[in-house]
């Protein structure tokens, strides 16, 4: 797709490349630049010099690879341009000091903001939290959901994503060889599934999560309700640190996913603009803050 528009002084123009006509179906995520170059010739009928170049960047220009006259790629001085789905900060709190039992009353004290997050047409507000301290990942949730939907606790990912459910994938050391991910699905009845994308098990044995329903709790139905907060408490341990904790400033890839099942009105909104996705490239990234 491509505009042409005139506007006083210039003119604007809008292109839009599909992904998979240049990556044979591959997703690019922020560990896969990808290489660009713009070239505008612009030729005036009047003027001492009539065509003049412009390239970004500055030292771009497609006249030094082929001479076919098919389009062809023209690497030379071409910049990188690279996919960053988002970057969030979570924030550091002194170890011990956040009692997660006691839900939304303490994440708000220990200074926990709401993470900018995509916004799908028609969606329950939802807001997201995230503090973090030596021993644990700690995220919390606050949604307008006025219909709660869920099975019994039991089953796999698959039955629980068709009700009401919160998701949760984080990716350790994302742009290393080595990276491991895990995910984990909460439903408001109880039931929870894990295991790690693109293959794998995980079976965690300290994690601490909860539903805080505002209305009665569902149980393979659907029930009138008034909105509900969720709280998940992840150790580091759980997620392959056992030497030590992660730092200030270290990055972990990030998903968190809202599925929304309104009596077969089914939605599902993930946190990183490309997700809900088994794509580790495609989620957001979850930095470690110490203010």
């Amino acid at each position: 797709l491509y505009h042409f528009k005139e506007r006083p002084g210039g003119y604007r123009v809008f292109a839009a490349i599909p992904l998979n006509a240049l990556t044979n179906d591959q997703t690019p995520g922020p560990s896969w630049p990808m290489k660009l170059g713009v070239f505008i010739i612009d030729v005036d009928a009047t003027g001492q010099d009539p065509v003049q170049f412009l390239a970004w960047p500055p030292g771009y220009d497609p006249r030094q690879g082929s001479q076919d006259p098919e389009p062809t790629y023209c690497p030379y001085g071409s910049g990188d341009l690279i996919f960053k789905p988002r970057l969030l900060d979570a924030r550091r709190v002194e170890t011990g000091s956040l009692e997660i039992s006691a839900g939304m009353g303490d994440f708000h004290p220990a200074g926990a903001v709401p993470l900018a997050r995509r916004h799908s047409p028609g969606e329950d507000d939802v807001r997201i939290y995230a503090l973090w301290d030596s021993d644990a990942l700690m995220l919390a949730l606050e949604s307008a959901d006025e219909v709660f939907c869920a099975r019994q606790p039991g089953g796999d990912r698959d039955s629980l994503v068709e009700f009401d459910a919160v998701e949760v994938t984080l990716v350790r050391d994302p742009y290393t060889p080595d990276k491991q991910a895990y995910r984990a699905i909460f439903s408001p009845a109880g039931g929870t599934a894990f295991d790690c994308p693109g293959g794998g098990a995980w079976d965690p044995g300290d994690i601490y999560f909860s539903f805080d329903l505002f209305g009665p709790r569902p149980s393979d139905d659907c029930r009138e309700g008034g909105g509900y907060a969720f709280w998940v408490r992840i150790p580091w341990r759980e997620l392959g640190y056992l030497a030590q904790p992660p730092g200030r400033g270290e990055i972990i890839g990030f998903d968190l996913a809202v599925y929304d099942n309104d009596r077969g009105a089914r939605s599902q909104t993930g946190f990183s603009p490309m997700g809900p996705t088994d794509d580790l490239q495609a989620l957001g990234e979850l930095r470690l803050f110490d203010y």
